[in-house]
């Protein structure tokens, strides 16, 4: 350093020069320590010196000058973009050389292989209804499939044999006469001839007496009531009713209650005399009157030999018809 012009010299020279002599002419020793280098940079150089020169990587000058490399002049990329001669050499030691083939088909560009290229040259890549099949394919397609000529009727039902699972010919007769018919609702099949059919209609309340297995039930079903017994009626599905029963007269008059009232009409009441004529009564009388909905009013009278009349408690029957 000696040998240099002080212009001459770096910076970084001219720094430790100027240190040098600083301490050689302060007559304090001829040895120069770091520790006085620092000193003289801490007491002679800006703090913007001072950071650069402890600078540890290009991060910390980065930071004191406050400008990264310009991007501009590196393709627009930062340093850290562009790897190292190692990183190169290792990254291109994974990649396959050129030279190299596959199946003769160089690897310059992508590689398009036929069905010779993989071993498999007699491979069928026809679709699957043009594909062949071979004659013992065929016979055991034939005893599978036994239908009119060898095949099945379009739109015709086919049944399999349980045992063999062998395809029985297509159905004909009573079945196919049902097949023929177009199902719609509230509607039953039925047949016309040996190999006909039609459609008839099945309402919802002929399906509900369908399932009943006694009249008893249907009778229920089709909105029939009952009571029987010496007192009684019976409600017929259209809605008439029929009752009965016994009463007295007593004193020759008597209100009498039906076994249940007629929910809408009382169309008669027919009364008889109901007695035993072992005394010397000759005969006895009976009618109704005041016919109602829940009952009507028994009349009763006697008449004895000679002529005489009287009220009497008369037994009569009465049958009345209503809805």
């Amino acid at each position: 350093m000696a040998d240099k012009e002080l212009g001459a010299l770096s910076p970084i020279e001219t720094l430790l020069a100027a240190a040098l002599f600083h301490t050689v002419q302060g007559g304090n020793s001829r040895k120069v320590t770091a520790q006085q280098i620092a000193d003289f940079v801490n007491g002679n150089y800006p703090e913007f010196i001072r950071t650069l020169l402890t600078a540890q990587d290009a991060d910390d000058i980065y930071a004191a000058i406050g400008a990264a490399p310009d991007a501009a002049k590196l393709g627009g990329q930062s340093p850290s973009f562009f790897a190292s001669a190692e990183a190169v050499d290792d990254a291109l030691a994974d990649k396959v050389p050129t030279s190299r083939t596959i199946a003769g088909h160089a690897l310059t560009a992508d590689v398009t292989l036929v069905k010779a290229d993989v071993g498999l040259g007699n491979a069928d890549n026809t679709s699957d209804v043009d594909k062949p099949i071979s004659t013992l394919q065929q016979a055991a397609l034939d005893q599978k499939v036994a239908g009119p000529n060898g095949g099945v009727t379009n739109n015709f039902p086919v049944a399999f044999d349980t045992a063999t699972g062998k395809l029985i010919k297509a159905i004909t007769g009573a079945i196919a006469a049902l097949h023929g018919l177009t199902p719609s609702a509230n509607t039953f099949p039925y047949f016309t001839g040996p190999a006909a059919a039609a459609l008839a209609d099945l309402t919802p309340l002929a399906r509900s007496l369908l399932d009943d297995t006694t009249g008893a039930a249907m009778y229920a079903t089709l909105g029939a009531t009952q009571f029987l017994g010496n007192d009684g009626f019976v409600r017929l599905p259209n809605g008439l009713m029929i009752q009965w029963g016994q009463r007295s007269a007593g004193s020759g008059v008597a209100d009498v209650l039906f076994p249940t009232a007629f929910p809408n009409a009382a169309y008669r009441v027919i009364v008889g005399t109901d007695i035993d004529n072992n005394t010397g009564t000759d005969a006895y009388v009976n009618w109704s009157s005041l016919l109602s909905l829940t009952g009507f009013r028994l009349n009763g009278r006697f008449i004895i030999s000679g002529g005489t009349v009287g009220p009497g408690g008369v037994v009569a029957n009465f049958i009345a018809i209503g809805r």
